[in-house]
């Protein structure tokens, strides 16, 4: 289970890989990283 912190440091990482995938313009690792972003966004399973 990750803490909260963790949560949010994951997700700063994947914000800043999301950018620069959209500056490379790669449609497929643009899309995988959404999708991450979406599921470490969504609450925890209780």
């Amino acid at each position: 289970m990750m803490t909260p912190r963790w949560r949010s440091a994951v997700e700063r990482c994947l914000r800043y890989l999301y950018r620069e995938a959209q500056q490379l313009g790669d449609p497929a690792l643009t899309a995988s990283l959404q999708a991450a972003l979406e599921a470490i966004r969504r609450p925890p399973p209780p």
